[in-house]
């Protein structure tokens, strides 16, 4: 079976350096999005909970965040708003943040949105979707 990709399935390269910031608890889930995230030439730096996250997003600027919903000590929805409003308070740019969920639930996935999220990646997801998503919100250079 011949498996050419299409024209309209070429997604360019991300920028060299992007900054992502992966909050994802589960640790075979954050190897392997840490392992996708560098061969996307990504920075990263990686959390395991909400609190860790907001955190991050206070100390340093990134270009994009990927929040997994849920999460110990605070989840991904909470984290989320509480950046949101961080980013309203100091009058900081607005970061483009993708919720990362198992769960296909339409229920869920819009509560992702609700607190703010831009986008939700359904897990398991492809490289490819997870180039495709960041390559979507990604400015066209890289956080100072």
């Amino acid at each position: 079976m011949n498996q050419q990709r299409s024209s309209k399935d070429f997604v360019p390269d991300l920028p060299a350096g992007c900054r992502v910031l992966l909050a994802e608890d589960d640790e075979s889930n954050a190897l392997w999005a840490e392992g996708a995230l560098r061969h996307l030439r990504c920075q990263i730096v990686s959390v395991r909970d909400g609190a860790a996250a907001v955190e991050a997003a206070k100390a340093m600027p990134f270009d994009v965040i990927l929040m997994d919903y849920h999460m110990p000590v605070m989840d991904g929805q909470t984290a989320t708003r509480v950046i949101r409003a961080l980013q309203t308070a100091t009058h900081s740019p607005r970061v483009p943040i993708i919720g990362v969920t198992a769960s296909a639930m339409p229920a869920e996935c819009q509560g992702c949105l609700d607190a703010g999220m831009d986008e939700v990646l359904v897990k398991p997801f492809y490289v490819a979707d997870l180039q495709k998503v960041l390559f979507r919100w990604m400015p066209f250079t890289t956080a100072s």
